[in-house]
């Protein structure tokens, strides 16, 4: 897994955006190849690709699994950013397996007034 952080605006709590990764790290995966790549764009937005390096040609030649372990991590995801009080804005992306890096989904965290 790759994070990449690039400079942002302050609008989470310290920390709270790198515990929530962590958290969606632990989501199950098709054979536990965990095939993500993430990148911060910003204090509250998470960009989640596909890793491609980490397809199975033989036994996923589909990509169904791959797809799958992308959907389970935008759940642990969620579930974490609601765990610490954020509500998740999930925007899926167009996606084309044929892209290197393929982008599945940009991830919005927000704060919760209490």
């Amino acid at each position: 897994m790759t994070i990449v952080q690039t400079r942002g605006s302050r609008k989470t709590k310290d920390n709270d955006m790198y515990t929530i990764i962590n958290y969606a790290i632990g989501a199950a995966s098709g054979h536990n190849m965990q095939p993500w790549l993430i990148k911060i764009t910003d204090d509250n937005i998470v960009q989640l690709y596909a890793d491609m390096n980490k397809t199975l040609p033989v036994i996923d030649k589909d990509n169904y699994q791959l797809l799958m372990s992308q959907g389970t991590f935008i759940g642990k995801f969620v579930e974490g950013a609601q765990r610490l009080g954020y509500e998740t804005d999930v925007d899926y992306a167009n996606i084309n397996l044929d892209d290197e890096m393929p982008l599945i989904a940009a991830m919005k965290i927000e704060l919760v007034n209490n």
